[in-house]
């Protein structure tokens, strides 16, 4: 259909739990749903909640994707 992808970011707990619901993601949205999980540099690698990332460690994320001006 043309549709841009839906694109959540979130942390390392969120996208455990939101992988498991995509597929009903997708069927909602009627388009392609991806769940982006972010690694929190910034608190050394052990926090995995999606209220402390920072935005540098979203940037990060944002910029591994294969299509940045899509975001």
């Amino acid at each position: 259909n043309g549709a841009l992808p839906i694109r959540i970011l979130t942390g390392e707990y969120g996208a455990a739990v939101l992988n498991r619901r995509v597929e009903v993601l997708q069927q909602r949205a009627h388009v392609p749903v991806e769940i982006v999980a972010v690694a929190n540099a910034y608190f050394g690698g052990t926090t995995a909640v999606t209220g402390l990332l920072t935005g540098k460690d979203v940037m990060l994320a944002m910029s591994g994707s294969d299509e940045p001006s899509r975001w």
